[in-house]
């Protein structure tokens, strides 16, 4: 996959640079060290996570591309080569009947992104560590650590790639998404509206032990890791 245009990319202070939590540094060239990037030509954008786990706002970015690039357009194949990140709900042949349905909203909460699909399907996708996200050229080499194939009615090739499969993809009605183990139990988005000092205190008071896991964990808000609580605490 051919690196054009300018990439925007993020990291905090120092060797990391400016993450996009503040705003974005735009370059030319290849990935920088936080192992991921976007290239919005038009033509080859392309995308992968890794390096850090993937917080909320790097996972806004993830949100817009995949919305410019995806929504609308119809599933014609899908290809299961790693069936151990994937869950369903219920017991269901997730290859045969995402085909033909269209991605309608692309939308992120937490540390996940969520791709809505026609007929009240969805896709949300938990990349985790080692999650990565591609936008490739059919023709483009499926490597050894694709574990999901879309082909898309737009030329485009959606894969999830994880080396480590850490990461989750679950298919799942829209109206059962609350039972999906990593949302049912997630407080408000750190990217909504800011919840008041005496609101923080009052939700805080339900947990204990450090901070920084009471953060990363997101039953008291969604979409800090272990960048951005490093940061706060």
């Amino acid at each position: 996959m051919d690196a054009v245009g300018p990439r925007l990319r993020g990291g905090f202070g120092g060797a990391r640079g400016i993450r996009v939590f503040w705003g974005f540094r735009v370059s030319w060239g290849a990935v920088g060290v936080l192992g991921w990037g976007f290239w919005p030509d038009g033509q080859n954008d392309g995308g992968w996570l890794g390096g850090l786990m993937p917080e909320a706002p790097e996972l806004t970015i993830v949100r817009e591309v995949l919305e410019r690039r995806v929504a609308g357009a119809e599933v014609e194949s899908a290809r299961v080569i790693r069936p151990t990140v994937l869950r369903t709900l219920s017991e269901i042949d997730v290859a045969a009947d995402i085909e033909g349905r269209t991605f309608t909203d692309i939308s992120r909460y937490g540390k996940s992104v969520t791709l809505s699909l026609s007929g009240e399907m969805a896709l949300v996708i938990f990349p985790m560590l080692t999650g990565r996200l591609r936008l490739s050229a059919p023709k483009d080499r499926v490597t050894k650590t694709v574990c999901i194939t879309l082909s898309l009615s737009n030329g485009v090739e959606l894969r999830y790639a994880d080396d480590r499969q850490m990461g989750m993809l679950y298919y799942a009605p829209t109206d059962r998404l609350t039972e999906i183990p990593r949302l049912e139990e997630t407080g408000p988005d750190v990217l909504d509206e800011p919840l008041s000092l005496d609101d923080f205190a009052g939700r805080l008071r339900r947990f204990t032990g450090e901070i920084k896991g009471i953060l990363t964990r997101g039953a008291l808000v969604a979409g800090i890791g272990n960048a951005y609580s490093d940061e706060i605490v």
